[in-house]
């Protein structure tokens, strides 16, 4: 079992209410999990393609609704800084791991060390959910504003090029993320967002891993 995947295990105790978000290191735990029945444990998520991983190996999937109040969730990101702001935008279902995050007592990232700069990844953009009939206007908007933007397009399954709600999915690059806050919360304001992959005041614990298979730990002050 890789260290990661150990280290997060020990997060999780019989009956309890587990959120799996998506990512490589996720479907991982997935897979350990679905040799622990024992555990008895109920699995909720946000991601259409971790819902289908689950489903194959034989997990019962459950609703938000049905789960209620989650004890641990886990999830990866693409960048992540020292106080735990992330971005998660390679996947479109921010809106959901957000919902997802706000019921979970704890909101557990698993990365490769190297996401873990000083300040986010400029090669990583911030990605916004916007509502079809307002992408129009977003994207001249955001670019008066001094960022690049573009659409994702393409036939890909949800997540990736569309969002479950069938929503856009735009995103913005700059050249550094020193901002990245405050265009944020500008961003949250506008007419037709419906969410933003920028993670703030979320994540409770960070669980980093190297080539070498060393694990650390990182946890918000609270």
């Amino acid at each position: 079992m890789e260290p990661i995947i150990k280290r997060a295990l020990a997060l999780i105790k019989p009956h309890m209410h587990v959120c799996l978000g998506g990512g490589h290191n996720v479907a991982n735990l997935a897979k350990v999990l679905a040799t622990k029945p024992e555990l008895d444990l109920q699995l909720c998520t946000p991601s259409e393609l971790t819902a289908v991983t689950c489903t194959t190996l034989g997990l019962k999937m459950v609703g938000l609704a049905a789960v209620g109040h989650i004890d641990v969730a886990f999830d990866g990101c693409d960048s992540i800084t020292p106080n735990l702001t992330a971005l998660k935008s390679n996947g479109g279902i921010h809106f959901f791991e957000k919902l997802y995050a706000q019921n979970a007592d704890q909101y557990v990232i698993l990365a490769p060390a190297e996401r873990l700069t000083p300040q986010l990844n400029a090669q990583v953009p911030l990605t916004v959910e916007v509502l079809p009939a307002a992408t129009a206007t977003m994207m001249q908007v955001i670019g008066d504003h001094g960022y690049q933007v573009t659409r994702r397009v393409g036939q890909q399954v949800a997540s990736f090029a569309r969002t479950p709600n069938g929503n856009d999915l735009l995103d913005c690059r700059a050249d550094r993320w020193e901002n990245v806050h405050e265009f944020n919360a500008w961003l949250q304001q506008q007419n037709g967002v419906v969410a933003t992959s920028l993670f703030e005041n979320v994540i409770t614990t960070l669980l980093t891993f190297d080539h070498d298979g060393q694990v650390n730990e990182y946890r918000k002050d609270l």
